[in-house]
């Protein structure tokens, strides 16, 4: 088995160990999660019918939230 080394800060490292159980590893934790989140989202295509103005605002939102991120890159 390989290991990964990854970098979180100390909020998000406060936030993991607060949803990890009392005596479960992070490597058993972090596969509880990856499995519980592995829902299968082609089941969900075409369910919401999204209109002319959620589109354009949900546009608007991910050009700030791309900006926002592009920005940290730069720094």
């Amino acid at each position: 088995m390989g290991y990964k080394t990854i970098s979180v800060s100390d909020e998000i490292y406060k936030k993991l160990v607060a949803l990890k159980r009392t005596g479960e590893s992070f490597n058993t934790f972090f596969e509880r999660v990856a499995e519980k989140e592995g829902v299968d989202l082609k089941k969900f295509f075409g369910a919401w019918k999204m209109t002319d103005r959620e589109k354009r605002e949900m546009e608007k939102d991910l050009d700030k939230i791309w900006g926002a991120w592009d920005e940290s890159l730069r720094h």
